[in-house]
């Protein structure tokens, strides 16, 4: 048995050290043009849009987040984070490329592929959860969140709706490809990153890494924290994990609009 688990330790390691190790080197480039789509490419769901409240409630959110990932201050305190990596185990990604495939400056490089937000069933821990699908014609993106995520946006709770907008904006880190008819490029699943979670720790991550920045950018923008106060922020969140919030829980017909396939 004991000779066993140290053959199965030992092969864990080996794994771990050949997926880990620095496949790729770290990615500087000196010049990527700052200049970015106008949009983010996500739609709200048809079944969400059954509903006149929480339809315009979920693209008020959409655009909340687009205000505040477009806006110069995102992109300063991005172009200031440096080690975030593009997945558990994986490289460290340079701000300025990262900002690039991230708001879509790069001509037929990497960008967000067009999405569809959804409510789903969720473990009760993860607020949301993005699906990258790739046909013969075009790729596109599912992401799917909890009816509570819509709820915190709802609630006016200026702390709230910085939550929902760090879900959002994490979210549509996963809808970042490479190119057409390719995986999403920044990823904090899989059986990969819980190997090396368990056997390594936690790395600072895109996926976590932009939606705290958004949070806290946005409540600079609305919540009245100062910029003396953002290096707080950041520290009460996590650049390598969710660190929750409230999960308001009410009987208004969210649970009804949840998508039966595809979340």
């Amino acid at each position: 048995m004991m000779a066993w688990r140290s053959g199965f330790l030992a092969l864990v390691s080996f794994a771990l050290v050949v997926s880990c190790r620095p496949g790729a080197p770290k990615v500087v480039v000196s010049d990527v043009p700052l200049t970015f789509h106008s949009r983010v490419p996500l739609a709200v769901g048809q079944k969400i849009q059954q509903d006149t409240y929480w339809g315009h409630q979920a693209q008020t959110l959409i655009d909340s987040v687009a205000a505040v990932i477009e806006s110069p201050r995102f992109r300063e305190v991005v172009l200031a984070q440096r080690g975030l990596q593009v997945r558990p185990g994986g490289y460290e990604i340079e701000p300025r490329v990262l900002l690039a495939a991230y708001l879509g400056s790069e001509p037929n490089g990497r960008h967000m592929v067009d999405s569809m937000l959804h409510l789903g069933k969720l473990a009760r821990k993860v607020p949301g959860a993005t699906t990258i699908v790739s046909s013969n014609t075009r790729t596109v993106g599912v992401i799917c969140i909890q009816p509570y995520v819509l709820r915190q946006w709802a609630s006016g709770s200026v702390q709230m709706q910085a939550c929902a907008v760090n879900t959002m904006a994490h979210e549509l880190t996963h809808t970042v490809v490479e190119h057409e008819q390719s995986a999403a490029l920044f990823t904090d699943t899989g059986a990969r990153a819980f190997l090396y979670r368990v056997f390594r720790g936690s790395d600072d991550l895109v996926s976590y890494g932009l939606g705290t920045l958004a949070e806290c950018v946005y409540l600079e923008q609305v919540g009245g924290l100062t910029r003396d106060a953002f290096p707080s922020c950041l520290t009460a969140r996590s650049l390598s994990s969710f660190v929750g919030c409230d999960h308001p829980i009410a009987a208004d017909g969210l649970v009804e609009l949840i998508e039966a396939s595809g979340c």
